[in-house]
């Protein structure tokens, strides 16, 4: 950002999943998911839009 001025474009292209089809969805593989596809995408994103 500091040598250009600005940010044209951002492609968010990381995502996992884990299987919980039979019921049997531990916290941590609901968590990893989460953190990847959801916090991942929303914490670069709240870097680099203005305020």
């Amino acid at each position: 950002m500091t040598a250009y001025g600005r940010l044209d474009s951002v492609v968010l292209n990381a995502g996992i999943e884990r299987d919980g089809t039979d019921g049997n969805l531990a916290v941590k593989d609901w968590e990893e998911p989460i953190r990847t596809n959801l916090t991942g995408p929303l914490s670069l994103l709240g870097r680099v839009t203005p305020v």
